[in-house]
C-alpha cells in the first residue's frame, strides 16, 4: 500500500523528468556530423565511395615552392616542401624519390646523360640547363667542385623550377592533381605516384618492379601503359625513411605499402576535389538501367574487325593478343571506377571484378562482392535481387537492361547492356579471367558448361522493380 508522501515524490521525480526531456529534445540543436570528422578521428564509416572527401594529405597554398633550411641537402629539400605547406606524406615521396635519382646532388650527371636532382634527360634537361644558365648555375660556370653556398641556390633553383611549370609538360602538376589515384595513402604509395608521374621511369615485366598500390598500378597501367617500372621498391624505402627523420611521426612498414599510424585510415583513399561521388545525380535511369549505362562508361567495345573505338565512334586501336587489351589495355573510366568503389584487388580481366565495379559504380547495390562465387550466395538471398532465370525462359526479349547473368559456381558472369543506346550494337558488357579485358560484344549466350542449373543455363538475377522506365544520355 502506497503512502501519500512516497506517492508525491514519485510524482514530482516524474515531473522533473518530463520537463528535462523536453528542455533537451525539444530545444536542442540537431547536428549531424561531417564526414571528414569521422575520417579525421578514425571512426569507422560508412562511405560507399571508399574515399574520404576533402582529407589528407593537405595540400599547399598559392605558393608552390618554399624556402631551403638544414644542415644536409636532404634537410633542405624537405625543408623546401614543407616551408610551403605541403603534405609530409607527399614531401616524403618527392624526397625520396630525389635521393634514389641524384642522392640530392644538383650536378650530378648519369653515364646516361640524366643530369640534376630530379635527372631530367632530353628536352627537360635541355630546358633545365638553359635556365640555369640565366641564372648563372650552369655547370659550366660553377667548375667542377662548386662551394656548397652554389649547391644550395642550385638546389633551390631546381625545386623552383620543378614546381613553378618550368619543367616542360609540368609533371609536378600531374602529380599533385593525382594524388586521389593512390589507394593507401603512405609515403611509399605516394613516392610510386611520382616515379610515374612525374620521373616517367617506365619499364617492362622483365626489367622492371610491378607497382604495389593498386590504385597507381591501375592509373600507371591506363595512362601509360604498363604496371611495371623503374625501382618502385627503393623509392618506397627512401621515402619512408625521410618521412621517419623529418615528420615527427612514425611509419610502420606493412607488406607492400607504409602503414599509416594518422588519422588518416588507410582503408581509405582520398577523393579528388573534382571527383564526383553521387550516384544519384547521374542521369542514367533507375535500377538495372544504371549498371547498363554504368557498364558501357567503363567499357571499350569490341568491333567485328578487331577494331577498338572509342565513345565518338573513332579507331583507337587494335586488340592485340596480349589478353585482348584495347587503348593501353583498359579504358581509362574502369581504373578510376575501381579505385573510386575499391575493388582494386584481382586482375584487370576478371570477369567478378568487372561485374562488381559496373554494379557499385552505378550506386544500385554498393555492397556488391567481386568474388564470384560468395556473390552468388548473396545475391540467392538477396532483398534486392531476384533471380528470374525461369521468368526470362531463355527468350531476349524477356531481358532488362541490367540483368547481371552468373553461372552459379566459379565459372562466368557478365551484365545485359541490350536496349541501352550507345551500346554500339552489342548486348553483353563482360571481362575473362585470362582471356580479355573488359568488352562490349557480342550477343547473349545463354548455356555455359561451367552452370550449376540441370539444364546448363546461366542464372539471371534482376534488380527489384525492374530496370527502370526512362534513360536519357
Amino acid at each position: 500500500m502506497f503512502k501519500l508522501g512516497r506517492l508525491i515524490r514519485y510524482a514530482a521525480l516524474f515531473a522533473i523528468f518530463i520537463s528535462a526531456c523536453f528542455a533537451a529534445n525539444v530545444f536542442a540543436e540537431v547536428r549531424i556530423p561531417r564526414t571528414e570528422e569521422f575520417a579525421e578521428n578514425n571512426i569507422l564509416f560508412y562511405n560507399p565511395t571508399n574515399c574520404i572527401p576533402q582529407s589528407a594529405p593537405t595540400l599547399p597554398g598559392s605558393n608552390s615552392g618554399g624556402t631551403i633550411s638544414g644542415s644536409s641537402n636532404e634537410e633542405k629539400v624537405w625543408s623546401y616542401f614543407a616551408s610551403a605547406g605541403y603534405d609530409p606524406m607527399v614531401i616524403a615521396a618527392i624526397v625520396g624519390n630525389i635521393r634514389a635519382e641524384s642522392g640530392f646532388n644538383p650536378y650530378v650527371e648519369s653515364s646516361a646523360g640524366y643530369f640534376g636532382l630530379y635527372q631530367a634527360g632530353g628536352g627537360r634537361k635541355t630546358a633545365l640547363l638553359s635556365a640555369m644558365k640565366n641564372a648563372g648555375l650552369h655547370p659550366d660556370d660553377v667548375g667542377s667542385s662548386p662551394s656548397q653556398d652554389i649547391i644550395d641556390r642550385a638546389i633551390q633553383f631546381q625545386l623552383d623550377f620543378m614546381t613553378s611549370g618550368g619543367d616542360p609538360g609540368n609533371r609536378f602538376a600531374g602529380f599533385m592533381n593525382n594524388l586521389g589515384v593512390v589507394s593507401s595513402p603512405s609515403p611509399g604509395s605516394y613516392a610510386e605516384l611520382f616515379l610515374v608521374a612525374f620521373e616517367g621511369a617506365i619499364s617492362n615485366p622483365e626489367e622492371g618492379t610491378l607497382l604495389s598500390d593498386p590504385g597507381v598500378r591501375a592509373w600507371a597501367l591506363a595512362t601509360y601503359g604498363s604496371e611495371y617500372w623503374q625501382h618502385p621498391d627503393r623509392r618506397q624505402e627512401y621515402a619512408l625513411a625521410a618521412y621517419n627523420a623529418f615528420s615527427g611521426s612514425t611509419f610502420t612498414p606493412s607488406e607492400n605499402t607504409a602503414t599509416n599510424t594518422s588519422n588518416t585510415p588507410t582503408s581509405s583513399r582520398i577523393c579528388p576535389e573534382n571527383e564526383d561521388n553521387s550516384f544519384e545525380d547521374r542521369d542514367w535511369g533507375e535500377g538495372g538501367e544504371r549498371i547498363a549505362n554504368a557498364s558501357i562508361e567503363l567499357t571499350w567495345p569490341y568491333q567485328a574487325d578487331d577494331t577498338c573505338l572509342d565513345e565518338s565512334g573513332n579507331l583507337v586501336q587494335n586488340w592485340t593478343s596480349n589478353y585482348n587489351q584495347c587503348a593501353m589495355g583498359i579504358k581509362p573510366e574502369y581504373s578510376n571506377a575501381r579505385s573510386q568503389v575499391g575493388t582494386t584487388a584481382g586482375t584487370w580481366t576478371d570477369c567478378g571484378v568487372y561485374v562488381a565495379t559496373a554494379v557499385r559504380y552505378s550506386g544500385v547495390d554498393p555492397n556488391y562482392g567481386s568474388n564470384i562465387l560468395e556473390i552468388y550466395n548473396v545475391m540467392v538471398s538477396s532483398d534486392l535481387w531476384e533471380d528470374v532465370t525461369d521468368l526470362v525462359a531463355g527468350n531476349s526479349a524477356n531481358l532488362m537492361p541490367g540483368d547481371v547473368f552468373h553461372t552459379g559456381g566459379t565459372g562466368h558472369t557478365f551484365i545485359y547492356v541490350g536496349g541501352i543506346p550507345k551500346n554500339y550494337g552489342n548486348d553483353v558488357a563482360a571481362a575473362s579471367q585470362g582471356g580479355h579485358t573488359p568488352w562490349l560484344k557480342d550477343s547473349v549466350v545463354w548455356s555455359d558448361s561451367r552452370s550449376d542449373r540441370p539444364d546448363g543455363r546461366y542464372h539471371i538475377f534482376r534488380v527489384k522493380g525492374g530496370g527502370g522506365s526512362s534513360i536519357t544520355l
